[in-house]
């Protein structure tokens, strides 16, 4: 019979701290584009073509985010993700436990640690997404590392040609709209006046069903970033089992070559997103389309590995390594500070909390990222001179081995 009694989570002098930085660092980026989310209607109002914020600094905030943030650290959550499933992987099977079994427990509680965080806080979960796609990395722990890069590589080309193939013959077309797409318009200008109403002046009831609506509405596009995001949690299996995240010094030179290899490709990508998003080269909005999804799909993991491999080069130096030992406990406890920035920016922009869902323009909201990531540092710090794990990690890691952790 297979067992899980001797099974522990990573005592805290056993972890990785650099993948807790490059968390911390991922916590600050997904905060920023975020915040966006959390602000204004922007999941209607750019399927409406609005520009939502007039003013220049606003405008130039908007463009800040879309360049360096947006769709760019979702993919470093993705690889940190497969990076953290194969280190718990190689534990538990070191331990000889219930290997195959306590993982899909630990993925059922963060199914259900997702589907709380939509009904109670925001409709913009990851974690549901993360725990439903995580179940078919168990297909692949036994599978070789060549295997493992193939897999990721052709998942990640995947998207980027189901989206050309999508939007490719309405951008060389004639330009009409197909009736679904009215349909969707009309759809998304109802859902962006009741977002307004609801989410400044409404109660709870009336949020819940706002909320479970835009939820509803934002998965039917989800489909696009799934392999993308299986390829990136392939791609940190590779990388962890390479051992070129614990032991990236000895692997310098190739971290280098993918920084590189990542860096010039992307900052094309990620013109090309530009270009689309705000249609600089066209004014056809299905071409314009096209270009925006390829650029933020193709750029953003380019950009999320340049993003990752900078800060393990960084790393490997004193000065920066004290400088970015600020996010390693924010990432320690990376469960409960997402959660805790939902419950913060709700609290802020929503009616049962400040209301000011619309009021707060992009480049404000970028100052409140700051000071709010700012308070989580602080606070993290604090939490761990007492506790040896978050309060929602404890829960987690309580719930998984079916006991209660020492947490001191």
């Amino acid at each position: 019979m297979e067992r899980t009694e001797g099974l522990l989570p990573v005592p805290g002098r056993e972890r990785v701290i650099a993948l807790d930085v490059v968390r911390g660092l991922a916590l600050l980026g997904i905060l920023l584009v975020n915040m966006q989310l959390f602000n204004y209607p922007v999941l209607y109002s750019t399927l409406l073509e609005m520009q939502w914020w007039t003013n220049p600094w606003d405008i130039a905030a908007d463009y800040f985010i879309t360049i360096f943030a947006e769709g760019k650290f979702y993919p470093v959550f993705s690889f940190l993700f497969g990076c953290g499933f194969y280190i718990f992987m190689e534990r538990a099977e070191q331990k000889q436990g219930a290997v195959g079994r306590l993982y899909l427990r630990r993925m059922l509680l963060l199914l259900a640690f997702g589907m709380l965080h939509i009904i109670f806080l925001w409709w913009g979960d990851i974690l549901h997404f993360y725990a439903v796609i995580g179940v078919f990395l168990l297909f692949f722990r036994r599978k070789s590392p060549k295997v493992l890069l193939v897999w990721a590589i052709v998942l990640l080309v995947l998207p980027v040609l189901l989206i050309v193939f999508i939007t490719y013959p309405a951008a060389v077309g004639d330009g009409m709209e197909p009736e679904y797409w009215k349909g969707v318009t009309r759809y998304a200008e109802k859902m962006l006046e009741s977002s307004l109403a609801v989410y400044s002046n409404g109660d709870f009831g009336e949020i819940y069903r706002q909320r479970m609506a835009d939820f509803s509405f934002s998965i039917q596009n989800i489909y696009l970033v799934v392999p993308q995001v299986l390829a990136m949690f392939l791609l940190g299996m590779y990388a962890s089992r390479r051992r070129l995240v614990q032991k990236a010094a000895e692997h310098r030179q190739l971290l280098k070559k993918v920084w590189m290899g990542c860096f010039v490709p992307g900052v094309f990508l990620v013109a090309l997103q530009v270009a689309g998003k705000y249609r600089l080269l066209t004014g056809s909005s299905s071409l314009a389309e096209l270009y925006y999804f390829v650029g933020t799909i193709a750029g953003g993991t380019a950009i999320g590995l340049f993003y990752i491999t900078s800060v393990l080069i960084l790393l490997q130096r004193e000065k920066w390594r004290h400088r970015f030992n600020l996010l390693a406990p924010v990432g320690r406890m990376a469960l409960t500070n997402y959660i805790l920035q939902s419950i913060i920016c709700t609290t802020i922009f929503y009616g049962y909390g400040l209301g000011l869902y619309g009021r707060v323009g992009q480049a404000s909201g970028i100052v409140l990222t700051l000071a709010i990531f700012a308070g989580q540092i602080v606070f993290s710090y604090l939490w761990f001179n007492h506790f040896r794990f978050g309060p929602l990690e404890w829960l987690w890691r309580t719930l998984t081995y079916g006991k209660i952790q020492l947490n001191k």
